[in-house]
């Protein structure tokens, strides 16, 4: 169980490194759960929306509340659906146990993969470029055709307004360091574990599924 533990956690890691492109907004950090999130803001109200270009292991909630400026929307990347299909296939029981009680964990489990803040006013564009400097992109979105700028090394996107002044929303992605400080601070205790040999020491299902996102072990 062990060896499998290992390989899993090593294909992981090399998977991250094609991860690129944040400033940390409300410091909500990579593979951050839903439910630390939570404690983050206790007093708030957690919306769970669907919108229509939500694919199979997407979840996104709306944050709302007093002292929130606007509203935060969070993506979260929900591995259950994939730990039930690996359970499905397994074809010994101890790995399939180990999936199925990763698939049946709860919604708090599910790891952050960005973030949106819509503030409740829009405001001039010149402050962003003042706290951030002068923007790495400009352009239009693909989308709907409404004017953005960009600074890709902070993961930082703003749609702007039509006549290209006031900020609408901001988009925070994270940057490679930021992924990396996340992996490594998660699996502190998972490697000191390792090396000692005591995994039976931790929760590894859960512990496991709280700190990953294999968006590119999934789709690549």
């Amino acid at each position: 169980m062990v060896k499998l533990f290992s390989k899993i956690l090593l294909v992981l890691i090399f998977s991250l490194s094609s991860q690129a492109v944040a400033e940390i907004y409300q410091d909500i950090k990579p593979y951050s759960t839903l439910g630390e999130v939570k404690t983050k803001f206790p007093n708030a109200t957690f919306s769970k929306i669907t919108p229509a270009s939500a694919q199979k292991y997407d979840i996104m909630y709306s944050v709302t509340g007093t002292g929130i400026n606007g509203e935060i929307f969070i993506k979260f990347h929900d591995l259950r659906p994939f730990w039930k299909e690996q359970s499905d296939a397994a074809d010994d029981e101890a790995t399939q146990e180990l999936y199925s009680r990763l698939a049946r964990l709860s919604d708090d489990s599910i790891s952050v993969t960005w973030v949106i803040w819509v503030p409740d006013t829009p405001f001039p564009v010149e402050r962003l470029i003042e706290k951030h400097g002068t923007a790495e992109k400009s352009g239009f979105d693909v989308k709907d055709d409404a004017p953005y700028i960009k600074w890709t090394s902070k993961g930082i996107y703003a749609r702007l307004s039509e006549d290209g002044k006031e900020v609408l929303e901001i988009d925070f992605t994270f940057t490679e360091k930021e992924l990396s400080t996340a992996l490594k601070e998660r699996f502190e205790g998972y490697n000191e574990a390792l090396k000692n040999k005591k995994i039976e020491e931790l929760e590894f299902p859960e512990y496991f599924h709280t700190n990953f996102n294999l968006n590119n072990l999934i789709f690549k």
